[in-house]
């Protein structure tokens, strides 16, 4: 499992990239345009808001499985070792039921908007929610991951319960 996610988090990383690299030129040219031919392109921020989310999601899936996210960890590190493995299979609890949360709403956002297109680009809704389904069902898995090892693993402490990467 951990080698499929492996993989799934590199195509997630490259998404991640492409997205960052064509909205800076996307950016970039209405920059351009602004600022040398005085003329704006209103469907630009419909391109850009969905690169954004195509960036974003899909970044968040590769800081979140190579745990790379901001932890501030003073609290449990005070905390016995028991009690910080059970703080930490609570901590991953709530993370997998709001994921789960995301991914059923955004499953019933995708129904409502299936034929909606963008007003100024005429692009597609779904495509920016995708982007958001994919990143939050990811999530679930790797904090189900996760808890797993620490539930199989009684002495493993840390953050996001010692996942090697």
């Amino acid at each position: 499992m951990k080698k499929a996610m492996s993989w799934i988090v590199k195509v997630m990383r490259g998404i991640s990239m492409v997205a960052i690299t064509a909205l800076v030129a996307v950016n970039g040219y209405e920059i351009f345009c602004r600022f040398f031919l005085k003329i704006s392109n209103y469907w630009i921020q419909d391109y850009s808001s969905l690169l954004m989310v195509w960036f974003v999601f899909p970044g968040m899936v590769v800081v979140v499985w190579e745990k790379k996210d901001i932890l501030i960890d003073l609290l449990p590190k005070a905390l016995p070792l028991q009690k910080q493995r059970i703080l930490n299979m609570v901590v991953h609890g709530i993370v997998i039921i709001f994921s789960a949360g995301m991914v059923v709403s955004t499953l019933s956002y995708l129904k409502k908007t299936f034929a909606i297109k963008s007003i100024t680009a005429r692009i597609p809704m779904p495509l920016f929610s995708f982007g958001t389904l994919i990143g939050f069902m990811i999530f679930l898995v790797i904090y189900i991951i996760d808890l797993w090892e620490i539930i199989k693993n009684k002495d493993t402490t840390g953050e996001l319960g010692g996942r090697d990467v």
